[in-house]
């Protein structure tokens, strides 16, 4: 027996006829009737279920590659990891409740699964014996179907009594959903759009929040109870689904699970004709909240679509959750088909707007053309349904008066708390909008706390470290780990633990060793920012980048300290006027021309596009970041003026500096980049006081060790940057500049030592 290496099968295909029974520890399985027996309790399953458990099952303790399953199982078609996520979810309860612990389905993450007996479970079946809990278990579960279905219906109610009876039905309340579990003959895709309606109309329910999303489904993947998710991501409810059909009808069974003690509170069974199906999920809605005595929503609508447009519509709203390219497309065109039908149909105009704005494209001429229909379809959406929380969210995102972007994804937050997008999409909106977007930090706290193994969730602590709050990244961090379903996810936030710390070594090491566990999503959010910079902060080879558009090479130069020639700046279409067209390039090249002495190609950049101070404003305007761009870049065009004599239009930029940096004051907000743009004016004007100072605050706002992103401007007090040439040679900013270098000569030292 092979318990260790990765199984390989037989027979390219599964046919469940010609399967002989056997068994696994203390459960009889017979293929050929769909059949799980073990005492005298009895259970049958799905077809394709069945057909996984035999391919795990031929060889016990092997693994199988998802691949492996699907040649198998699912005769080679292309399946999605829904598919393989419900039968291994609907395999796993089954086993649970015939055999306990004794037999488990275990996932191997990016290798596969395999089936594990217990040794106790074994040497019991070899005597003939069974614990006493095992045989009170059996016994419980074999009493007569009548009697128990009665002290279940008195449970159930005890239950709900109780724990509405010690809350007010007025309190706020948590609640996590579960992925709906699809039977044979349903789209996994309809499914997972059907859980979105339900949890969207849920949502918006007074005093609720209802949360879905990465957690939820990694947890079941690992095959976790609902009292253990609940207690993972702190909720008070959590609600399973599971949606069937027939020929005649579609049954969708739902029921809520205490968190605190795992007992079923409510359950319900709602079935529907084929051609009403769409008003499914708004009874589903109805019905929990009768049992929970919360008044239904009365803004509540029924659709006023077709069953059939319906179907299509929570199938493309399934695509869009995915998120893959493909996916995104398909769901554009589902739903402009849905949409042409039913121009009239508030969340079909509000799917659709998301799914433009969503769609997948590296031409910026057709990435403009798309985000204008979607904000036009979402103004419609908006006009028939004023609480549409995807045409919020979408509108927010492409407005573009900044209070009134925040106040519409604030809008989105508030009618839904439990949406991570949109907790997500306001965070970007007010980091965009600081020192004026209000309290960043308490979006990222409430993002993490709905949904903390989405990977957008994990840069909330470098956010954190920016605004100089360490206990909070670290308390961000500790939930993460809290609520992890894997072993890497949670060695992942201790390397970021450890990256706080300052140890920069370890923080590659451990990286390293977790990398080959992680999916790409999470190696993009959960590390990818911060290695790149920490490499670069240690002077260290970068790793590959990734290369989406096509400037993306070209801002990859700049960023390892490598200037292009003009030439090569007029290549790509960089030059003159057209510099000014993407203000990161901006802030990434303009300290390095001035470092090589090429400040009048910079200043004929400048002339080419600006007529002067007033034009460099609405420039900065446009691009929707005024307070960032503009204390950071004037002092450097003051710098690269009077260098070439153009002294009083370097006082213009010295003044507008100055202007800004006080507005940054006056609103009390801080960060690292606003002290960065401070020693900036602070440098221009030889202010060498206020630039001491601001050098011994830095470091109490993570500069250098724990800045997340590449900047050269960033890094320009420790290296060769001209503005910073006075203030470098300080013995004040030596004192602080000093230790910090021979820390990072350390950490580069270790870094070498261990080939990383």
């Amino acid at each position: 027996m092979n318990i260790e290496g990765t199984g390989s099968l037989s027979s390219p295909r599964i046919d469940l006829a010609h399967e002989q029974p056997f068994t696994l520890g203390p459960v009889l399985v017979e293929p050929a009737l769909r059949k799980l027996t073990a005492g005298s309790d009895e259970e049958t399953v799905e077809p394709k279920v069945m057909q996984v458990l035999v391919a795990l099952g031929r060889d016990p303790g092997a693994i199988l590659s998802r691949d492996d399953l699907i040649d198998c199982c699912w005769e080679g078609r292309i399946v999605g990891d829904a598919s393989v996520n419900r039968v291994m979810s609907l395999l796993r309860s089954v086993l649970r409740e015939l055999a306990d612990e004794a037999v488990t389905i275990e996932t191997l993450p990016k290798v596969g699964y395999r089936v594990l007996v217990t040794k106790a479970t074994v040497e019991e079946e070899r005597h003939g014996e069974a614990s006493p809990a095992a045989i009170k278990a059996r016994s419980l579960r074999s009493r007569p179907l009548a009697l128990a279905g009665i002290v279940l219906a008195v449970l159930l109610v005890v239950a709900l009594g109780w724990f509405w009876a010690s809350r007010p039905n007025t309190a706020p309340l948590t609640v996590v959903m579960l992925p709906i579990e699809a039977s044979e003959g349903i789209d996994p895709l309809y499914a997972s759009g059907m859980e979105a309606e339900i949890r969207s109309q849920l949502g918006r329910s007074v005093n609720m929040e209802v949360r879905t999303g990465d957690s939820a489904g990694q947890l079941v993947e690992q095959g976790r109870s609902p009292q253990q998710i609940g207690e993972a991501l702190n909720v008070d409810l959590v609600w399973q689904g599971e949606i069937s059909n027939s020929a005649n009808s579609v049954v969708l069974d739902v029921r809520l699970v205490a968190a605190a003690d795992g007992e079923e509170v409510w359950q319900e069974s709602l079935q529907s004709a084929p051609n009403s199906a769409q008003f499914l999920p708004t009874r589903a809605v109805r019905a929990m909240l009768e049992a929970l005595g919360r008044a239904p929503n009365p803004e509540a609508r029924q659709p006023t679509v077709s069953s059939e447009d319906y179907a299509l519509y929570l199938t493309a709203m399934g695509l869009i959750r995915g998120r893959g390219t493909e996916q995104r497309l398909a769901a554009v065109d589902i739903l402009e088909q849905v949409v042409a039908r039913n121009p009239r149909f508030a969340d079909g105009l509000a799917g659709l707007a998301k799914a433009n704005f969503l769609y997948p494209t590296t031409d910026s001429a057709i990435s403009v053309e798309r985000r204008e229909t979607a904000l036009e379809l979402a103004e419609e959406a908006l006009a028939l349904d004023p609480r549409s929380v995807d045409a919020l969210k979408v509108s927010g995102m492409l407005l573009t008066d900044s209070e009134e972007r925040l106040a519409r994804l604030h809008r989105a937050t508030e009618i839904d708390p439990g949406d991570a997008e949109g907790w997500f999409w306001l965070g970007i909106v007010q980091r965009q909008a600081i020192p004026f977007g209000g309290d960043f930090m308490e979006t990222s706290r409430r993002m993490v706390a709905v949904d903390p193994l989405w990977p957008a969730s994990w840069r909330a602590s470098d956010g954190a470290v920016e605004f100089g709050d360490f206990a909070l990244a670290r308390d961000l961090e500790e939930r993460i780990i809290a609520a992890s379903a894997t072993e890497p996810q949670r060695e992942l936030a201790r390397a970021r633990l450890v990256r706080l710390d300052g140890d920069l070594s370890e923080f590659l090491r451990m990286v390293r060793d977790v990398t080959p566990d992680l999916s790409e999503a999470e190696q993009r959010w959960g590390y990818y920012a911060q290695l790149r910079f920490t490499r670069f902060l240690l002077g260290l080879p970068a790793e590959q980048a990734r290369v989406v558009y096509p400037r993306d090479a070209f801002v990859e130069k700049l960023r390892q300290n490598e200037l292009p020639t003009l030439a090569e700046f007029r290549e790509a279409g960089l030059d003159g006027a057209d510099f000014w067209g993407e203000g990161h390039i901006v802030s990434e090249a303009t300290p390095m021309l001035l470092r090589e002495g090429r400040e009048a190609e910079l200043l004929q950049f400048y002339d080419a596009r600006f007529a002067g101070t007033e034009d460099f404003i609405q420039w900065a305007e446009g691009l929707g970041v005024p307070f960032q761009i503009i204390p950071q870049m004037s002092p450097y065009m003051a710098l690269a003026m009077q260098r070439l004599g153009r002294d009083g239009e370097a006082r213009e930029h010295i003044a507008l500096a100055r202007r800004y940096n006080e507005r940054w004051r006056e609103t009390g907000t801080t960060t690292v980049f606003s002290l960065l743009a401070q020693l900036e004016l602070a440098a221009i004007e030889n202010d060498e006081p206020s630039a001491i100072a601001i050098v011994r605050q830095l470091p109490d706002y993570g500069w250098p060790l724990q800045l997340s992103h590449m900047d050269n401007q960033a890094l320009g007090l420790l290296v060769d940057d001209p503005l910073y040439d006075r203030v470098r040679e300080l013995p004040e900013v030596r004192a602080v500049l000093d230790p910090i270098r021979a820390h990072i000569a350390r950490e580069r030292a270790e870094v070498l030592a261990l080939g990383l």
